[in-house]
């Protein structure tokens, strides 16, 4: 009979654990996304427009303003696009990274729910056996 508690209480607790995982991005976002602010959304767009601006004076296109690159050492444009190009990998991998980090968290409570809820299933089933 105390292995079925005992089973018992692991698969009410596994069930908790994955309603959680479920349940926990509604009320705690803080904890299971680190939000893009506006800020380093505008600052990604700029990036991303100005980089494109300057692959195209690379190619010998010019756009609007930036065309005074065009008179400009070679050399420069050069420096002004890989520091461009850079900038824009780093804010993409910034934001690569929030966007993975929400699902890490709930995604390790539902395995650590369903992983608990798989032990009790075990333990009942063995409990049930040993009765019979």
């Amino acid at each position: 009979m105390t292995g079925i508690r005992v089973a018992s209480s692991l698969m009410i607790l596994g069930l908790i654990l994955v309603i959680t995982s479920f349940v926990l991005p509604f009320f705690l976002p803080s904890l299971t996304e680190r939000s893009w602010t506006e800020e380093q959304a505008r600052q990604r767009s700029e990036t991303g427009h100005k980089l494109h601006q300057l692959a195209g004076e690379r190619g010998g296109h010019t756009h609007g303003e930036s065309a005074n690159h065009a008179e400009n050492d070679k050399a420069a444009l050069e420096r002004e696009f890989a520091e461009t190009e850079a900038s824009f990998k780093r804010q993409d991998e910034e934001l690569k990274s929030i966007q993975e980090r929400s699902g890490n968290i709930t995604f390790g409570i539902r395995c650590a729910g369903a992983g608990v809820l798989v032990i009790g299933l075990g333990i009942f089933f063995r409990a049930k056996r040993r009765e019979t």
